[in-house]
């Protein structure tokens, strides 16, 4: 049984939302109304994950998640309106350490009740995975200038570990059906998860998203997830391909691999981001995109879950700009357009 903390102050929801939880595996350690008793809560109770509601009547579930992953850092999956999926509510709980967010499930009666129902329990069963750690401050400590655009890119590559899942999915979540431009993902997860991974973002993600597989030529509007333990490469086409080499620092697949990849292959023409998570995969691949003249991102500390992949990054210099989700997301929609994005922020 997965320990679970019950944020929601609608008693009606709750009502017959716990029983179905219940069912699915979940067991209620504490169930609370408020903010101020999730905090309580959430210390005592020992919960593996969190499940808040938004609105609450004393503050958001920002405003909760923030004092959870400060104090008694457990993964949060917030619960949101659809009015609300992309507003700064949820923008703000993902700054603050939310692992996900999700829809909330409409009532029992309601079209599309188990389809959504089924989602949350999926996404509650990746999240209590995520490994999560007290929020830190870590200050870049350098800043870098951009280099020329030299035209519009070919391939996006995304690494990320803890904390991934929820950042990939805000980005997603901000991209049009037909975005343009392919995107590569390497996200650390436990053995066997990426196919939930996969099935996750698929529904709740207007993209396609589908595993990375041997010698298939990446096209507009997918996410392909590097899966199998293997480690997935780009080749000349682009072409991806998979390989079983030994893990590289521990990682297979590996970010930093992944991204060399695209440096050998698309050069100018990739563009690569690192997102949250531990330790420092993808640092050096990133540098070396950026030495081949691709343009290169990392996550910024306020919006990341763990300051550590980005952080390493900017400490290499790979880095041309650190931004929050909510900025990556606009530069990525820039890039889809006929100029790639002139907003230039400090790392």
């Amino acid at each position: 049984m997965i320990r679970l903390l019950y944020i929601d102050a609608e008693s009606n929801r709750a009502g017959w939302l716990e029983p179905l939880l219940e069912a699915s595996g979940f067991k209620i350690v504490g169930r609370a109304g408020s903010g101020e008793e999730a905090l309580a809560l959430a210390g005592s109770s020992q919960p593996q994950v969190a499940l808040i509601c938004l609105r609450l009547p004393d503050g958001s579930g920002a405003q909760v998640t923030r004092e959870i992953m400060e104090h008694h850092p457990v993964p949060v999956v917030l619960l949101v309106e659809p009015p609300d999926l992309v507003g700064p509510g949820a923008r703000e709980s993902s700054r603050c350490g939310a692992t996900a967010i999700i829809e909330t499930p409409p009532a029992p009666e309601a079209p599309g009740h188990l389809p959504k129902v089924a989602a949350l329990v999926k996404t509650l069963r990746l999240m209590h995975e995520i490994p999560v750690v007290k929020r830190k401050t870590l200050r870049p400590p350098f800043w870098l200038p951009r280099p020329e655009p030299t035209g519009p890119p070919l391939l996006i590559g995304l690494a990320a570990s803890t904390g991934g899942p929820a950042a990939v999915q805000f980005l997603l979540q901000s991209l049009p059906r037909e975005f343009p431009i392919p995107l590569l993902l390497v996200q650390h997860l436990s053995d066997g998860f990426s196919s939930t991974l996969v099935e996750w973002l698929s529904r709740t993600t207007p993209l396609k998203v589908v595993p990375a597989e041997d010698g298939v030529v990446p096209q507009p509007g997918t996410l392909y997830v590097a899966a199998g333990q293997k480690h997935v490469v780009v080749r000349s086409g682009p072409v991806l391909a998979l390989e079983d080499g030994e893990p590289i620092q521990g990682h297979r697949p590996s970010a930093t691999l992944m991204l060399e990849s695209l440096a050998r292959t698309l050069g100018p023409r990739a563009v690569g981001i690192v997102l949250t998570g531990m330790g420092d995969d993808g640092a050096e691949g990133l540098l070396e995109l950026r030495r081949q003249g691709g343009l290169t991102y990392a996550q910024d500390e306020e919006s990341c879950v763990v300051y550590g992949m980005p952080r390493e990054a900017v400490r290499r210099g790979a880095v041309l700009s650190s931004m929050s989700l909510t900025d990556l997301a606009e530069a990525l929609q820039k890039l889809a357009g006929p100029n790639a994005p002139d907003k230039e922020k400090s790392p």
